[in-house]
């Protein structure tokens, strides 16, 4: 199929919508700044999940307790009040309770280490009523609500708590909601997918604030979680409504609210002193976009797909007007032309997401940034983990670590203005692996008085990371047909999500037995984005590009006609069918205006 641009009978193509309709301009960039918003707000939801550890985190037994369960620990160690805050320990088979490491919670004022080798059963009575306030950590005052560990009590009290599914379950929901609602999104559109996300986010927020049992929470917790899930279109669409040429520009812009979201978390979490209002703040935030709802469109690029004309026409209308554009007339009409290509073809099929298998360069590509995704996820949360457990104060780690991360996407968002995705992926695989390597020289056991360089160099690892998944998340799906970047877009989310879990749960250690592993990954990692030729992965692509596969081969021969707008409207035509036109020549040859219609050019390789 192929856009007409139709006028008073003069039937006029289209190379592309939004670039020779729409334009850039103003409307991008409050749509941009609308969409980011979102984008900032759930990463600071998805931050709540960073005070949420490890199994027994915060009410940790010691090592030596290796027969007693969590919840007897807990319920033995506390007062009635239990935890006031978020509890972490390190090293307890070496420390006493009144060493300053246990953070944030009040225990009995007792030597622990008299229970070694004592079952549960054979406990002794503690008769003390003394409890020792611990100095670090974060710490909850009575400004109404429940803190997080009052929750956690809800399971501990009758013994039926299973810690990994209260401190994951709105990573589960979330995972789920990330390809769910990325389907979703493919099928009825990004707009409506992050409306429902807007509208049942603060819903479910209030259901886990006032939740008084453990199984209400959990339920509500990972169906807030689900919801959640569907703001992972946002950068989809945001790379929708863009140009050619400032495409890269816009998604900086959401991908910088991505980062601040992150960098913000602990400062969120240090500022609330209730979780329940904590929760219920932040998913208030997403309340506010339905004043904006009249303004925020739908995705041009979707709605060309699905053939939805008329909208699309009022779209192009609305968005020219604002970015000053010529005047569109008021018998303006989109009308589709069949094409002989078969790339620009409109599939009478649905897409599905194993259709890319069917197209092994797009498919090499596709597997190169997943496996990268994943890798650099789990490098994220295994370095996480390993900095929680070195450093003291939990708000001080937090902090380092949202700092190193805000500070490695910004960098990298910098560097892709100045170097294009392609260059700043392959430096930053290179910072990765020197990092990785530099960390296995420093690999010696980790005491307080030797952390120092083990801790910076985790610290490094987590700012290179994040800076080559932000340029990933730059990047997006924008090589993949429209119908199914919805769907791609969550599962890249969902492989993010799922092994940075893995990696803070321990369940594969970084750096120790994987590090082997890990260096090799990353070097297949880095052949699997070159094995095959991938230039093209810096040029744009037009919506009509993205209808269908590309096929990636290089052009033979082409030329342009100038027709009678005053901008120049241009029909390529080669000798190979599926090939891509030279963007750029073309795009000086529009602006010079200098080519007649008789005048034909050619270009050999």
């Amino acid at each position: 199929m192929h856009p007409i641009d139709q006028s008073c009978d003069n039937l006029q193509p289209a190379n592309d919508i939004v670039d020779e309709l729409i334009g850039s301009g103003h409307w991008q960039l409050l749509i941009t700044i609308l969409i980011s918003f979102c984008v900032f707000t759930h990463m600071l939801n998805t931050g709540t999940e960073t005070i949420m550890r490890p199994e027994g985190w915060w009410c940790k037994k010691p090592d030596f307790l290796s027969n007693w369960t969590n919840s007897q620990w807990i319920i033995y160690s506390h007062s009635a009040d239990y935890c006031i805050g978020i509890c972490t320990r390190k090293m307890w088979n070496q420390q006493l309770v009144d060493d300053g490491y246990f953070q944030g919670c009040t225990v009995f004022n007792i030597n622990y280490s008299q229970l070694v080798d004592i079952s549960y059963t054979e406990r002794p009575v503690i008769t003390v009523k003394d409890t020792i306030p611990c100095p670090y950590g974060i710490h909850y005052s009575t400004v109404g609500g429940q803190s997080l560990a009052e929750k956690f009590n809800m399971g501990c009290d009758n013994h039926t708590i299973v810690p990994i599914v209260w401190q994951s379950s709105s990573v589960f929901g979330r995972v789920a909601g990330y390809m769910l609602m990325g389907i979703l999104g493919d099928w009825i559109g990004r707009k409506v997918v992050i409306f429902i996300s807007c509208a049942l986010s603060p819903i479910t927020a209030l259901i886990v604030a006032t939740s008084n049992y453990y199984t209400i929470f959990v339920a509500s917790n990972a169906i807030n979680g689900f919801f959640d899930g569907g703001f992972s279109v946002c950068l989809v669409l945001i790379l929708e409504i863009a140009s050619n040429n400032r495409r890269s520009e816009f998604l900086i812009i959401g991908c910088c609210s991505f980062a601040l979201g992150i960098g913000l978390t602990p400062t969120i979490n240090y500022f609330f002193h209730s979780y329940d209002i904590m929760i219920i703040i932040i998913n208030a935030f997403f309340l506010i976009m339905f004043i904006f709802y009249g303004i925020i469109p739908e995705s041009p690029a979707w709605l060309f797909c699905v053939e939805k004309l008329t909208q699309l026409e009022e779209l192009i209308k609305e968005a020219s007007k604002m970015n000053g554009k010529k005047s569109i007339p008021d018998d303006f009409k989109l009308v589709y032309v069949e094409n002989d290509l078969e790339r620009y073809k409109i599939s009478k099929k649905r897409l599905y997401i194993w259709n890319i298998l069917s197209q092994p360069e797009i498919a090499y590509e596709v597997i190169g940034i997943t496996y990268l995704t994943g890798l650099y996820a789990l490098i994220f949360g295994s370095s996480y983990y390993s900095i929680l457990a070195s450093i003291t104060k939990s708000y001080l780690a937090n902090s380092l670590i949202a700092f190193s991360t805000l500070a490695g996407m910004l960098c990298g968002q910098f560097c892709l203005l100045l170097m294009g995705h392609r260059k700043i992926l392959q430096i930053s695989i290179y910072l990765v692996f020197m990092s990785c390597f530099m960390l296995t020289i420093d690999l010696y056991e980790m005491k307080p008085t030797n952390t120092g360089p083990t801790i910076t160099f985790l610290l490094i690892n987590v700012s290179v990371v994040s800076l080559s998944y932000g340029v990933l998340l730059n990047y997006n799906v924008r090589t993949v047909p429209t119908l199914l970047r919805g769907s791609l877009s969550g599962i890249w989310r969902a492989t993010w999500a799922v092994f940075v879990w893995i990696g803070n749960h321990n369940y594969i250690q970084f750096p120790t037995t994987a590090i082997t592993l890990i260096l090799a990954c990353i070097i297949a990692g880095f052949f699997s984005l070159n094995i095959k030729d991938l230039y093209q992965r810096e040029l744009p692509d037009t919506v009509l590009d993205s209808v269908y596969f590309k096929l990636k081969t290089k052009p033979k021969r082409w030329y342009a006609i100038n027709t009678d707008d005053s901008m120049g409207s241009f029909e390529k035509r080669t000798s190979d069918s599926g090939s891509r036109m030279n963007w750029s020549l073309l795009n000086y040859l529009r602006k010079k205006n200098s080519i007649n219609p008789a005048h034909q050019e050619s270009n050999d390789e």
